[in-house]
């Protein structure tokens, strides 16, 4: 998620989405910081991202992401 996809652009990629599958995301610092505040202020408001799934798409499914990302290319590297 980049931008500000509420409420309209949120409900569409939910519909279509798996959920653990999407992830914030900004610019900083290409973007300023008060713009990437406003950002995630707009999307903590978002009725959609409710219970775990505020916490999934700031950090748990990007932390899955990234980490299952590192621990492929360390075993990768190990068996060539």
């Amino acid at each position: 998620l980049a931008g500000v996809p509420v409420p309209q652009m949120l409900d569409a990629l939910l519909s279509v989405a798996d959920p653990q599958h999407l992830h914030f995301g900004s610019d900083w610092p290409f973007t300023p910081t008060a713009v990437c505040k406003a950002l995630s202020d707009a999307l903590d408001g978002a009725v959609q991202l409710d219970g775990t799934l505020r916490t999934d798409v700031y950090r748990e499914n990007a932390l899955r992401l990234f980490t299952n990302a590192a621990t492929l290319r360390r075993t990768e590297a190990v068996s060539r």
